[in-house]
């Protein structure tokens, strides 16, 4: 990454335009936006603070989500220094950092969502631009989220790049059943959290703003079977116990029964999306259709509705859509099973 040589070390003297009211969390927000202005000078534009430190509901094992949006786009070599930099950041750091590659570019496109700077992002250093900032359309805002879920259910927990439903447990023979990681439940909360938040997206077309929401407009919007577990997730595992396994026999018995509730879940939540899936491939929308046919590839239904749905854009129009709708159907008929690993 190499060496970054500091001239004036005044200039990178931090003031934040908004603060978070904790006195240790300002201090190292400050120490780091300092550290990025050193390593990338001129080329970031501004700063914001998301999450729940941002909207006051932080606890004490929450992450910091910190947004550095960089000017314009990336420049060859940046995302790779900008990673090596968030990595080193990680190992120093007292607090649990989430810090994404992104830029003014991505939030223009749609390619990250906005919702969270624009709505509820504080505002901490360099030139603020929400105003500038669009809400996404919901289905854009869906393929968002849906990433989100995926990137969750699948790569995290499962380690795998390709499932099959109906998904099994990430490991049954674990007392958690595979779904606490790095010895804590946060992992399985944040889950939950983006599972629950594309189910209210795909089935009531709602936007949901701040994390701490989807829970109270799940209750409110879907109100199913589902709500006891959601609640138990949210109140119980991640409010009650900060994200931390209980050792007490009683709550270690609480915690195995919300986690094998969960898998339910994960299915419920999966056989919705599957017929969201199948709407988009029906819709004559090209960016929908490619968008469906990608995540079919990666979560496998292996029924027949879905088989025909693909196998009929086969002789669509489009050169790019029958491609990857060969490509789909392919990976459907080789019956993967899941057993791709990452």
């Amino acid at each position: 990454m190499g060496q970054v040589k500091i001239e004036n070390a005044s200039m990178f003297m931090i003031t934040l335009v908004q603060t978070t009211g904790h006195v240790p969390v300002d201090a190292y927000l400050r120490g780091l936006i300092g550290l990025f202005e050193a390593r990338f000078p001129d080329r970031i534009r501004a700063y914001y603070l998301v999450g729940s430190f941002a909207t006051g509901e932080a606890i004490g094992t929450s992450d910091i989500d910190l947004r550095v949006i960089f000017k314009d786009r990336f420049v060859d070599g940046e995302t790779a220094q900008m990673e090596a930099f968030c990595d080193n950041c990680h190992l120093i750091s007292a607090f649990q950092l989430d810090i994404p590659l992104q830029c003014e570019a991505d939030l223009a496109d749609g390619s990250i969502d906005p919702i969270s700077i624009k709505q509820v992002g504080l505002f901490l250093y360099g030139t603020d631009i929400r105003a500038q900032l669009t809400m996404p359309p919901i289905d854009r805002y869906i393929r968002l989220v849906a990433g989100a879920s995926y990137r969750n259910i699948v790569l995290r927990l499962r380690k795998r790049a390709v499932i099959s439903y109906p998904l099994a447990f990430p490991d049954p023979c674990d007392e958690f059943f595979g779904y606490t990681t790095a010895g804590t439940t946060q992992q399985f909360v944040v889950m939950i959290g983006w599972a629950a938040t594309c189910t209210i997206a795909i089935t009531q077309g709602r936007y949901v703003v701040k994390k701490s929401d989807w829970l109270a407009l799940y209750r409110q919007t879907i109100d199913d079977q589902w709500v006891p577990l959601l609640t138990e997730v949210y109140q119980t595992c991640r409010n009650q116990w900060a994200y931390a396994i209980p050792g007490d026999a009683d709550q270690r018995a609480i915690l195995r029964t919300i986690c094998a509730t969960a898998l339910g879940f994960e299915n419920h939540y999966l056989m919705l999306y599957r017929n969201y899936l199948l709407q988009a491939l029906a819709h004559d929308n090209p960016e929908s259709q490619c968008f469906a046919l990608e995540q079919l590839r990666l979560i496998l239904y292996g029924d027949a509705e879905v088989e025909q749905a693909v196998a009929s854009l086969t002789s669509h129009r489009s050169a790019h859509i029958r491609v990857a709708a060969e490509q789909t159907l392919a990976a459907i008929q080789s019956g993967i099973n899941g057993s791709r690993p990452l």
